[in-house]
């Protein structure tokens, strides 16, 4: 399943919802993994337990309003005293930007209940933009986390969606693995150091998975098959930049 360099992942118009939790998913992450934040590994844990819990409740009515306002105003309230106790930087891009998409999340919410196809152009001003500019051949701190956002996103949904639990055990080793290649990246700052057989035995594994569902397009299997190509596609790039060098 091989992909042209110049696939567009993006042909299939990502929802807002989806957006924002895939931000929410991959900056928690991205806190929990580097050394630098270990200090507030207790605090980013909880915070992906809620941020799990919201997905699993949006997955299963479709809606955000079944979340618990409780749990929202839970997590601001972890954030802030992470500020207040001066655990971290205020101008820690990270726990920035998480609770920045906790708070889009709360527009989200809130909006719910009103025509959502008449909001359908209003887009969350990040997802216009790496729509417009996420490249493969362009690597850059952009586009590699937006790469891994998406893949840890789509395989979270699927561990959490019902619909593929005979999958689950299988996708949750695949996750596994995709973990270790951010944690890789957030420590050197690049993609050459991840193992290239073990992308390739992932990506083989994961194409395996999506001839198992039943029906004839599992799209989130297909998703996910389509940004771990992203991440083999932005690591050739690089090898191949630092040749020409």
């Amino acid at each position: 399943m091989k992909k042209d360099s110049n696939f567009n992942f993006l042909n299939t118009k990502e929802n807002k919802i989806e957006y924002c939790f895939s931000r929410l998913l991959f900056y928690t992450e991205y806190l929990n993994i580097n050394l630098e934040y270990k200090h507030i590994n207790y605090e980013t844990s909880i915070i992906l337990i809620y941020i799990k819990k919201w997905l699993k409740t949006y997955i299963k009515f479709k809606s955000l309003k079944d979340i618990d306002n409780s749990d929202i105003d839970k997590v601001l309230k972890i954030i802030d005293d992470l500020f207040a106790s001066k655990k971290i930087n205020k101008k820690c891009v990270e726990i920035l930007e998480l609770y920045n998409f906790v708070k889009e999340l709360i527009i989200l919410k809130t909006n719910s209940g009103i025509n959502m196809q008449k909001d359908n152009n209003h887009k969350i001003k990040s997802q216009i933009f790496y729509e417009e500019n996420f490249n493969i051949k362009l690597v850059n701190h952009q586009n590699i986390e937006y790469a891994f956002s998406q893949t840890i996103f789509f395989l979270e949904y699927l561990i959490l969606d019902e619909e593929y639990s005979y999958l689950k055990q299988d996708i949750k080793k695949i996750l596994n693995y995709v973990k270790k290649w951010l944690k890789i990246y957030v420590k050197q700052r690049t993609l050459v150091y991840i193992d290239h057989k073990e992308l390739i035995k992932v990506y083989n594994n994961i194409q395996e998975l999506y001839y198992k569902k039943e029906d004839s397009y599992p799209v989130k299997i297909h998703l996910t098959i389509e940004w771990i190509w992203a991440i083999i596609c932005l690591r050739k790039t690089e090898i191949d930049n630092i040749k020409e060098i």
